[in-house]
């Protein structure tokens, strides 16, 4: 049994038995770790608020080999960011980009540019709350430019919502319906119960009666030590944006989030004449329709405006 003292920042926590927790943690050198804290929900825990979500700590635990789970020893809160849980748009951004990370991160592998990255958005927010949309840009350029493509639904448009639909049914009549929820905590309770059963107990219909977890596989995808820089078509007419987040293209000027600020984006013609698309490597970010002009300027139209779209905020 190993003893592991590193800096992380919790992503996430949820119960375990009657007294303890489970906090997913991001830390600086053992990567996405999940580790058991005994005792935590009781009125005189020892770790206090050391374990609210997005808290940068200083964190001891005893790993095994073989295991997933660890055992916290000791937590130190290095910062606090209790001010920003009251703030809906900033705790909407910091819990989304918690869940992200906790899927995608492999488990045990640290990643010192993950770690800085996640931190720093935490940092960002901390600084100027407002800014949600700008930091989140930054968090999802970044997933691009790790080939993670993400998929978010137009509002008020539930048809693109099929499945999420037919799963909030299943939740709403399974869990909700039953019993009344008194409060948070024993709400996170029914819930974690429920996700056991809903991913390795019930049969689903669409999966031949089988269950999601017979279907999940981890990505074999490693993390790489140096972000590759994207790729184009010898067709593409590529631009580099400047840190304004504005470029040049066809003598007009093209305003496009600061988050690409430095990097190359692709223009590619549509059907359309007069009407080119925008890529970030195998992603469309924006489409530049030349017909319309104002003062030099071009109209613009982001990705957060189609299906596709980069932001949920």
């Amino acid at each position: 049994m190993a003893l592991v003292n590193t800096d992380a920042i919790v992503l996430r926590t949820y119960n375990l038995a009657e007294a303890d927790r489970i906090a997913v943690c991001l830390t600086r050198s053992a990567g996405l770790v999940r580790a058991v804290a005994k005792g935590a929900r009781r009125m005189k825990s020892r770790f206090g608020a050391a374990l609210e979500p997005f808290t940068i700590i200083r964190l001891a635990f005893y790993e095994r080999e073989n295991r997933e789970l660890v055992s916290i020893s000791n937590v130190e809160i290095l910062k606090s960011h209790f001010n920003l849980a009251a703030q809906l748009e900033a705790s909407e951004v910091l819990a989304y980009m918690g869940e992200l990370v906790s899927e995608f991160a492999p488990p045990h592998e640290a990643n010192e540019k993950l770690f800085r990255m996640v931190t720093a958005c935490v940092e960002a927010l901390e600084t100027a709350p407002k800014s949600t949309r700008m930091v989140l840009r930054y968090f999802e350029v970044w997933l691009l430019r790790l080939g993670i493509r993400l998929h978010h639904g137009r509002p008020y448009h539930p048809q693109t919502q099929g499945k999420d639909e037919r799963f909030h049914r299943s939740l709403d009549v399974e869990v909700l319906h039953l019993r009344r929820l008194a409060d948070l905590p024993i709400c996170q309770t029914a819930f974690d119960t429920w996700r056991q059963i809903y991913n390795t107990e019930r049969p689903h219909a669409a999966l031949g009666l089988a269950v999601p977890a017979t279907r999940y596989r981890p990505s074999p995808i490693a993390f790489p030590d140096r972000l590759a820089e994207p790729e184009y078509y010898a067709t593409d007419e590529v631009r580099r944006v400047r840190q304004d987040g504005a470029t040049s293209f066809h003598g007009r000027h093209v305003k496009l989030p600061r988050a690409f600020a430095g990097l190359h984006l692709a223009f590619r013609p549509t059907a359309m004449d007069g009407v080119w698309r925008v890529f970030f490597a195998r992603s469309p970010v924006a489409e530049v329709d030349l017909r319309v002009r104002e003062n030099n300027n071009v109209s613009v139209r982001h990705a957060s405006e189609h299906t596709s779209g980069l932001s949920p905020v």
